[in-house]
């Protein structure tokens, strides 16, 4: 059985090139970091379910100790464990804030909404809303004044085992990276 899993940043190589395209640094003036920031990250997994997830998200600073944004979320599954293969999509977005509380460790709060697809007992493709409140935090390492790579563990406080979910559980581990513009 071969199993693939890895979390690819969605812009990855743009820290990287960023500072190439920037004009220098004024020399009486240290650089700041941008207001705005966007990132987000690529989910890849293949063997007997394979799953794609894209993440991007925008997001703005409102202090330097909080931010909130906004992100998009697509999720393709194809689960081949079974005599018939079963292809789902999911959808949706996300509003989230992050509070600083020391030097790269935040608090985090999202609602997220997605349009999810499962299959029911009988086999049935089903469609149907899900919501979650999530509440956990991160950490933030700096790659460049305006780069950031992202790690957080958060908590979906509205999971319930007994309803269909797009969710395993009600922990969700995430890491992507954050650009300022």
């Amino acid at each position: 059985m071969r199993r693939i899993s890895f979390l690819l940043p969605l812009t990855l190589l743009l820290p990287l090139a960023a500072p190439a395209l920037a004009a220098p640094p004024s020399p009486a003036a240290p650089p700041t970091p941008s207001r705005w920031f966007y990132g987000g990250g690529v989910g890849l997994s293949f063997d007997d379910v394979d799953y794609i997830s894209i993440s991007p998200v925008i997001g703005y600073r409102i202090t330097p100790a909080v931010s909130a944004g906004l992100g998009l979320q697509y999720i393709y599954r194809d689960d081949n464990r079974y005599a018939q293969s079963y292809s789902t999509s999911d959808y949706g977005g996300d509003l989230f804030a992050r509070y600083y509380i020391a030097e790269g460790f935040f608090l985090s709060a999202a609602y997220e909404y997605l349009r999810f697809q499962y299959f029911d007992v009988n086999g049935a493709q089903q469609s149907d809303d899900y919501t979650s409140v999530f509440a956990g935090g991160g950490f933030a390492q700096p790659m460049s004044p305006n780069a950031a790579f992202i790690v957080s563990a958060m908590y979906n406080v509205t999971y319930d085992d007994n309803e269909p979910s797009p969710y395993d559980s009600p922990w969700v581990i995430g890491a992507g990276v954050s650009v300022g513009f």
